[in-house]
């Protein structure tokens, strides 16, 4: 099956297909300094997402400061029209822990349409990004491995999906 994985919704309105994307968040480097309120150093996590109610988060890196380590492995549900679009993207928020509240370090944004059009070049290679300060201001770098397994399903997902629609039009 590899890293994608679908589950199939049927109904008599329309056919849900989700896939799971699987991702490493490997690390950063030269976050912005931001402290919590009694001082000490930055504690940070990041926040894996693609779509708004579906969120995935790290455990916190408490030794490493602005270069955390995660290498946390996530897995995000996508539906299969999410897909085609060409402006569907990762988003990859990193807070700071927080003793009253947490607060946002930067956003990594990644266009899934480029992964999948550089398919057969990034597999199973690690990839750095800008990470974007909320102010808008450049301020370090983000590392994100994608699996070997990661663009397997790619092709075999659009051919499905489309027999499938063609399935359910001649049902009705």
């Amino acid at each position: 099956m590899g890293c994608y994985r679908r589950t199939c919704k049927r109904s008599k309105e329309s056919i849900t297909v989700k896939h799971d994307l699987d991702l490493y968040l490997f690390s950063a480097q030269n976050l912005k300094d931001v402290r919590s309120c009694f001082g000490g150093s930055i504690r940070t996590y990041a926040v894996a997402w693609v779509e708004p109610n579906h969120k995935l988060r790290t455990s916190v890196d408490d030794f490493n400061g602005q270069n955390p380590n995660w290498n946390a492995f996530l897995t995000l549900s996508l539906d299969a029209k999410l897909l085609e679009k060409e402006t569907t993207a990762v988003t990859i928020d990193i807070y700071n822990h927080g003793c009253l509240w947490d607060e946002l370090v930067g956003t990594v944004r990644v266009l899934l349409s480029d992964l999948i059009k550089a398919q057969k070049f990034l597999t199973g290679k690690c990839l750095t990004f800008v990470v974007m300060r909320p102010s808008g201001r450049r301020q370090g770098q983000f590392n994100l491995g994608i699996p070997p397994t990661a663009y397997q399903f790619v092709d075999s997902f659009r051919k499905e999906t489309t027999t499938m629609l063609a399935e359910e039009s001649i049902e009705r």
